[in-house]
C-alpha cells in the first residue's frame, strides 16, 4: 500500500527525532547547561511532533480516501503538522513561562485554526 518513498523516509525520521528527544531527556541536564538543554528540548519536541503528527496525519488521509495521492497527503499533513507543532510548543514555552491559562490556549488554537484556514483547499 505504502510503497513510496517519502512515506517510509518520513516514518525513519519519526523514530529518530523521538530518540533524539529520548537522548535529550535523559542525558541532559537543563540546570547544569541551561543554553544547551533546553533548546535541544524545543527542537527535538518540535521535529517529533511535526513528524508523529504528519505520519498520522498522512494514515488518517490515505485510509479515508484511498484514491488520493500519497504525496498530496503527506504535502498537508507536513502543513498541519507543522502548525499543530508550533502550537503546541508555544503553549509549552507559555508553561514553562508560567503564563499558560485558558484563554492563552484557546487563542492559540484560534490562530492555528485561522492559519490553517488560510491554506485550506475546497477541492482537498
Amino acid at each position: 500500500m505504502f510503497r513510496s518513498i517519502p512515506f517510509w523516509v518520513l516514518l525513519i525520521a519519526t523514530f529518530i527525532s523521538w530518540a533524539a528527544w529520548g537522548v535529550v531527556i535523559n542525558k541532559m541536564s537543563p540546570f547544569a547547561s541551561p543554553r544547551i538543554a533546553v533548546p535541544a528540548f524545543y527542537i527535538t519536541s518540535f521535529m517529533s511532533l511535526l513528524t508523529t503528527f504528519s505520519v498520522v496525519g498522512t494514515l488518517l488521509r490515505k485510509f479515508s480516501s484511498p484514491s488520493r495521492n500519497l504525496l498530496r497527503c503527506i504535502n498537508i499533513s507536513l502543513r498541519q503538522g507543522a502548525i499543530l507543532s508550533c502550537v503546541s510548543l508555544i503553549a509549552l514555552f507559555f508553561q514553562q513561562a508560567r503564563t499558560f491559562n485558558l484563554w492563552v490556549g484557546a487563542l492559540l488554537l484560534l490562530i492555528g485554526i485561522i492559519l490553517e484556514s488560510m491554506f485550506w483547499d475546497p477541492k482537498g
